[in-house]
């Protein structure tokens, strides 16, 4: 956060002959050498920088004790669940490197009871509910081949805790078609369910089995993301798409070349006096989302036979079965109250703002407020009423730094954001309405356009 406004006084106080040193590491030093002094310098002149300090730790611990008093609470579930002793001991507790924070600093967790791996989530969607069910009930008891396994999870109320998975490779040429049976029979359901958003960071690989982790895309209300999209499978985010800036970020194929890191901030020359920083970094990230086997990477388009075989099962059974199927979801979705995430723009976009916060002519910004605003908002391509709506919360919180959040109740039409926000009827149609159209629309054809587009997604 600091990293480029540290790097400017350096620079200048370097060109002023303030630094003090035989040497870059010499000078670098003796920047450091008044400490105090330095601080309340340096804080003078980007006082913001000092209150998005403020904001981020204390949400950050804050959100950590709140973790520490839900775990407390929950002990006695955890360890009937996960089958721990109830004395059990937290070992460690860390956030991902490049995880997503939202109101007040939500995020994932990672941590160890008794060496034991997990993954802790607070968030006001469940629709995990909704895609176990389906997984369990449905898709492994009526339809052939491998069963889809699920994550064990603990849910109670908003509080979610998981079992954290390390990806691990194939054992053989059996496993390695498993995988991809499955994998196929994963995109059909995420393409039944109206689901949006499952790129590579949200599926995981592990010997025979593809895991999905994070469903809170599912059950997509089209008026955030345009209306035409609705049928195109390509929307599901397992497969490339040729246009994108980002590259191949797809569930499926994704990770296979080197990623570069865009927004996160590194140095350059650190500890000298010639301390630069660059945004354009590659990684060494190994991507979870791909299976391996015997140390290379499996190529998707090697088992497309195995994928279509997994997708027709599923599409097959949908289309033979859709109103019973449809009768059952209206019911379960109803009743078990099912909320989703609405995404009106790319993550990334977030990101992108609240990196540049922390730029040192950012910082001197007095209007910053308003570069945010107009920014968002020349990105939705009107100012309509709605687009204002939704830019005021969203500039509000990333000036908290925090992502965005919104979300919806699946039968109705009252959109909600983090913070008890609420815009009663802000949609026309609700996504339980959507999947119904869906549901209807199932037909040969759609099945056929289906096929020769993931054809086409995992050939090219």
């Amino acid at each position: 956060m600091i990293l480029p406004a540290l790097a400017i006084e350096i620079h200048k106080a370097k060109i002023n002959n303030k630094l003090n040193g035989r040497n870059p590491k010499e000078r670098y030093k003796s920047f450091f050498d008044k400490p105090q002094l330095l601080r309340k310098k340096f804080f003078s002149r980007y006082p913001q920088l000092k209150i998005y300090l403020e904001i981020f730790l204390s949400s950050s611990c804050n959100y950590l004790e709140k973790f520490f008093k839900n775990i407390s609470k929950d002990k006695n579930k955890l360890s009937k669940e996960f089958n721990l002793n109830k004395n059990f001991l937290i070992n460690e507790v860390s956030f991902p490197q490049n995880g997503d924070r939202h109101h007040l600093g939500r995020q994932l967790l990672f941590f160890t009871l008794n060496q034991k791996k997990f993954v802790f989530n607070q968030t006001p969607v469940n629709t995990d509910e909704l895609i176990n069910f389906l997984i369990e009930k449905i898709v492994n008891q009526k339809i052939p081949g491998p069963p889809i396994k699920i994550i064990k999870t603990l849910s109670l109320g908003n509080r979610h805790y998981r079992q954290f998975l390390d990806p691990l490779p194939a054992n053989s040429e059996k496993e390695i078609k498993s995988f991809y049976q499955q994998l196929g029979k994963l995109v059909g359901l995420v393409y039944f369910l109206n689901g949006i958003d499952f790129h590579m960071d949200n599926l995981l690989a592990q010997k025979d089995s593809p895991y999905l982790l994070d469903t809170e895309t599912i059950l997509t209300n089209f008026e955030a993301i345009g209306i035409k999209r609705w049928k195109n499978i390509l929307n599901t985010g397992f497969f490339k798409i040729k246009k994108s800036k980002l590259g191949d970020i797809s569930g499926i194929s994704g990770g296979e070349q080197q990623r570069i890191s865009l927004l996160d901030p590194y140095p350059i020359n650190d500890e000298t006096d010639n301390l630069a920083v660059c945004f354009k970094k590659p990684t060494n990230f190994k991507p979870h989302n791909r299976l391996y086997f015997q140390g290379k990477i499996v190529n998707p388009e090697d088992y497309l036979q195995e994928i279509a075989w997994g997708f027709n099962l599923l599409y097959d059974f949908f289309l033979k079965n859709k109103k019973d199927i449809k009768k059952v979801l209206v019911s379960f979705i109803k009743e078990r109250k099912i909320y989703s995430r609405q995404i009106f723009r790319p993550t990334a976009c977030y990101y992108f703002l609240i990196v540049n916060l922390f730029q040192p002519n950012i910082l001197k910004n007095k209007d910053v407020r308003n570069w945010v605003y107009n920014y968002l908002l020349e990105g939705f391509g009107n100012k309509s009423k709605i687009a204002r709506k939704i830019t005021e919360w969203e500039t509000k919180e990333i000036l908290n730094l925090d992502i965005p959040y919104f979300y919806t109740r699946a039968d109705q039409t009252h959109l909600y954001a983090e913070g008890e926000k609420i815009w009663k009827n802000f949609f026309k149609k609700t996504p339980l309405e959507y999947l119904e159209n869906k549901i209807e629309s199932l037909s040969l054809e759609d099945k056929q356009k289906c096929k020769e587009t993931i054809k086409k997604a995992i050939i090219s």
